[in-house]
């Protein structure tokens, strides 16, 4: 059963890029991203979107290709904004674990302003046909490759590592974690000081992993 989220439709609209209110399709991700969130994609019809939206059935499918449509561009949207915060002018490049320190906070600071996309991106994904699936996954592990780099200045390790486990494990981590924690347990400064503070410690325990190591195990 899909983990679903209840929220307004103010609130979806706040966290959708470039919307505009005239706009047909602009307005159908906008819902579609409320309604996937809250009652999980498989539960919602294309009749559901159409009288969210505010228009006939039958005339739907004017504005909208198909419903997985949708949910492609709003999950492959969450990976192109991820690979912009990844450009130099946004991460440190002088200082290896400065750079990640400095990803994992604007990671997490876009999971604040999209938490919807994120949601879907791990609880929809499998929605996904094949097609759109590979092309979401190329997204993240071109991220996950950006995390390896800078992975691979601060820590000695082999690749093989980074690429398959450390990285692939700080994206997913990074996708759910901000979910686990109650928004109203702590000040947003407060909250988002401690997420940091949780995705660095358990990297750098799982960089000193024993498990990672090359060297023979007792």
């Amino acid at each position: 059963m899909p983990h679903a989220l209840a929220l307004s439709s103010t609130e979806a609209t706040s966290q959708l890029p470039h919307c505009r209110s005239d706009s047909r399709y602009d307005r159908a991700r906008s819902c579609s991203l409320e309604l996937f969130a809250s009652k999980g994609f498989s539960n919602v019809t294309m009749r559901d979107l159409a009288t969210r939206i505010g228009i006939s059935p039958g005339s739907i499918y004017h504005h909208v290709e198909s419903k997985e449509q949708l949910l492609f561009e709003l999950i492959e949207s969450i990976y192109l904004d991820l690979l912009d915060l990844v450009n130099p002018y946004g991460v440190p490049q002088d200082c290896a674990k400065t750079g990640v320190a400095r990803l994992i906070e604007l990671h997490l600071q876009l999971h604040e302003h999209k938490s919807l996309y994120f949601h879907l991106a791990e609880h929809e994904f499998h929605c996904l046909s094949e097609s759109h699936k590979a092309e979401v996954l190329l997204l993240r592990k071109q991220y996950e490759e950006h995390l390896t780099t800078l992975l691979g200045r601060w820590y000695c390790m082999r690749d093989t590592a980074m690429n398959s486990v450390i990285s692939p494990l700080l994206v997913a981590m990074l996708n759910n974690l901000p979910a686990w924690l109650n928004p109203s347990a702590l000040p947003s400064a407060k909250r988002n000081a401690l997420l940091v503070d949780i995705t660095l410690g358990a990297l750098t325990g799982a960089l000193h992993s024993k498990a990672l190591s090359t060297e023979p195990q007792e």
